[in-house]
């Protein structure tokens, strides 16, 4: 079996089998991986691309094989050779006839013996050439009747085999991006595409305890940027604003230009007259991102806690996630923590708290997510 699957696909058609079958494997494998391991799913893919890649040129092969008529080529001439040698009676005995010669009586042309027409004076005979004479040809590779129609039944099977294979790899792929898209610190190419239909899909965390320390690698300023460029919005508390030359923030770029973004508001500018409601109402509906700077924080905080309370009693929530971003250096009190748990993920809201400071574990707990 081998051997004739050699002979059918040559080395092209057997390396796309070993990247599906490799392709196959490694999808089984990333079932049973967890997220964090990065662009593993990638890999999937890359391999079963090639080896759609490879069948392709295989189809392509298989398709130019031509059938091996040598043996009813071989059964025909020897046909026309009986015939001819019935016909032809120059090699035989003498014959004597009492009527005389025949040969007087003969039609001229049949006195001439066997003819040689010249080529294209019969257009209705068929001509084979052997194309392994003239070296200017391709190659042409010949296959029996059966032999030609297993090449092309395997083929098929081959093809339909890679593109079911490439169909799961990308929708492998898309799975991992979205169920990523949705995590705190392990997304990746964020898009503005983030909406109820996504968390109703994959599972989000709305209450994280980040130590600033021990995970430096995500900042506030970064995730907020994430944030925004996932087409959702936030509420900054820190002791500083870290886009304070900028009015915005981009939503989508091409390249170094930004063809989406989203405004940002200082809460403590004088020229915006700001209250709490309106700095909610701001992130809630997307309008804008907000920084709130220095000792604000915690009335503000405060006071939109029992906002989200009396919208959560109506059944209220936000289209888009809100995301409450907590980077001052002391951390929210359980007491400003543990309200806003209880309805955050019924309103759509997120809290990020990022510790400057050792908490202790019964702190930690009150969060649903901890990057330690």
């Amino acid at each position: 079996m081998i051997t004739n699957l050699y002979i059918y696909f040559g080395v092209v058609g057997i390396l796309s089998i070993l990247a599906w079958i490799t392709a196959l494997v490694l999808l089984s494998l990333s079932a049973r991986r967890r997220i964090r391991p990065g662009y593993y799913c990638f890999l999937v893919l890359g391999v079963a691309v090639t080896g759609w890649f490879l069948a392709k040129i295989n189809s392509a092969n298989v398709s130019s094989i031509e059938m091996d008529r040598r043996d009813e080529m071989a059964a025909l001439a020897k046909a026309r050779q009986a015939a001819e040698a019935v016909e032809d009676t120059g090699g035989g005995a003498t014959l004597r006839f009492a009527e005389g010669d025949p040969e007087e009586t003969m039609p001229e042309y049949r006195k001439k013996g066997r003819q040689v027409r010249d080529k294209g004076k019969n257009p209705g005979r068929v001509q084979y050439t052997d194309s392994s004479k003239d070296g200017a040809e391709a190659h042409v590779k010949y296959l029996r009747a059966d032999d030609l129609a297993k090449a092309n039944q395997l083929d098929r099977l081959n093809l339909l085999i890679v593109r079911m294979i490439l169909l799961l790899a990308i929708g492998r792929v898309v799975a991992d991006y979205l169920k990523r898209f949705n995590s705190t610190a392990n997304g990746y190419g964020p898009i503005p595409i983030a909406g109820r239909w996504l968390n109703a899909l994959f599972e989000k965390t709305h209450t994280v305890f980040v130590d600033a320390y021990t995970h430096s690698g995500l900042t506030p300023k970064a995730y907020a940027e994430q944030v925004v460029k996932k087409g959702e919005s936030f509420i900054y508390f820190g002791e500083n604003d870290p886009w304070q030359e900028s009015q915005s923030l981009s939503r989508l770029s091409l390249g170094r230009w930004s063809v989406w973004t989203l405004p940002k508001l200082d809460y403590g500018d004088p020229k915006v007259a700001a209250n709490g409601e309106f700095v909610l109402d701001a992130a809630w509906f997307g309008r804008c991102a907000v920084v709130v700077k220095g000792e604000d924080g915690f009335p503000l905080f405060e006071y939109m806690v029992e906002l989200i309370a009396l919208r959560h009693a109506t059944g209220a929530s936000a289209r888009k996630t809100v995301h409450l971003v907590w980077d001052l250096a002391q951390t929210p009190t359980p007491d400003m923590i543990l309200p806003l748990a209880q309805m955050a993920a019924e309103t759509n809201i997120k809290l990020t708290v990022w510790s400057h400071a050792a908490a202790g574990n019964e702190y930690i707990e009150l969060f649903e997510e901890h990057l330690l």
